[in-house]
């Protein structure tokens, strides 16, 4: 993921110095360089994100089953009271190796 975010990054100081630095012909092409490495960074993320709920949906494979009763009560009367924010935001306290994604999931499911 480093490598990603230093590539991106790369990119996006390349094309933002070289269309400071152009004349007015490279521009464009400074343009579409800064707009490449803003999505190349875009797609890592996500790539990121998707491979860390996978992997964590390996670790665990039922999702219905990775909480206790009682936490599955107390987070249904959450939601109910406080919304759905603030029940996602209690699992991944209870559960921080859980990922945003999957904890909406979870409490989506209630």
């Amino acid at each position: 993921m480093k490598l990603l975010q230093t590539v991106s990054a790369v990119l996006v100081v390349l094309g933002l110095a070289a269309a400071l630095a152009s004349p007015m012909f490279y521009r464009d092409q400074a343009l579409v360089l800064t707009l490449a490495g803003l999505a190349f960074a875009l797609l890592a993320q996500l790539a990121y994100s998707w491979l860390r709920v996978r992997q964590y949906y390996r670790a665990n494979p039922r999702p219905g089953e990775l909480l206790d009763v009682s936490e599955e009560e107390r987070l249904h009367r959450l939601r109910e009271d406080s919304g759905k924010l603030r029940a996602v935001a209690e699992l991944r306290r209870l559960r921080p190796d859980m990922p945003l994604a999957v904890a909406s999931k979870v409490i989506t499911k209630l």
